[in-house]
Order: structure tokens, then sequence, then C-alpha cells
């Protein structure tokens, strides 16, 4: 059995490619429309809004090394000063940068500040002896 003929639809072109090309109402009806809504916000996070993401994603680590060596009876408190150091240098970035955001970004970062800060004070008041 031979069949003969498949592939000269392919060769022809589809109808419906050359439809599209000549008639772009759909496109110049979304364009209008769009033109009307005054376009469409970018979903991305701005250079600074993805700045201020990352310093918080930073901190959330530090944090979380900072439990993870509290409940680690082989680490002293000499062990884990150079990460409270490098938390309270975040703190300060973080808490200078959380004066850019706005709306909840901004609670956000300064809950975040919050708990560094309260995780810092209890470390130079003694209460992890």
């Amino acid at each position: 059995m031979e069949i003969k003929g498949v592939g000269d639809s392919f060769q022809k072109g589809l109808t419906c490619t050359s439809k599209i090309k000549e008639n772009n109402s759909f496109q110049r009806l979304l364009d209008a429309k769009l033109s009307d809504v005054g376009g469409v916000a970018s979903c991305a996070p701005s250079a600074s809004r993805r700045e201020l993401l990352e310093q918080s994603e930073t901190m959330l680590t530090l944090l979380d090394g900072f439990a993870r060596d509290l409940s680690n009876a082989g680490r002293t408190l000499k062990d884990m000063e150079p990460l409270v150091k490098t938390i309270e240098t975040e703190l300060v970035k973080l808490e200078s940068s959380a004066e850019k955001a706005d709306g909840r970004l901004k609670g956000f970062l300064n809950h975040l500040a919050v708990t560094g800060e309260v995780a810092v004070l209890k470390f130079h008041r003694g209460d992890f002896v």
C-alpha cells in the first residue's frame, strides 16, 4: 500500500498562517485596549525590590544559622560571636534599605529587623548562657 500526497499540504503552506498575517485584527484590538488601560505593569520585581528581597534572604539565612548554633550543644557562645557580628552588620544594611521599601515589603523588612535585633540583644545580654 502506497500513500501519496501527504507532504503536499505542507509544501503549499498552511492557510491559517496566511490569514493571521493578512488580518491582524486581534493584535490591533489588543493594542487599543492596552493603550486605553495605560499598559501593563511588569510582574518582575524592580532592581531595588530585588536587592531588598536578597538582603532579607541573607538575614533569614543568618538567623537560621544562629538558631542552629544555639541548638548545637557543641557550639560555645564564643564560637558564635563572628556570626552575631555578621548579623549586626547585615542589620544595619537591612534597616537603611528598608526605608526605600513600601507597603507590605516594608512591614516584612521591619519585622525581620526587629527579630534580628532581639536575637543580637539576647546574645549580648547573656540570655543563652
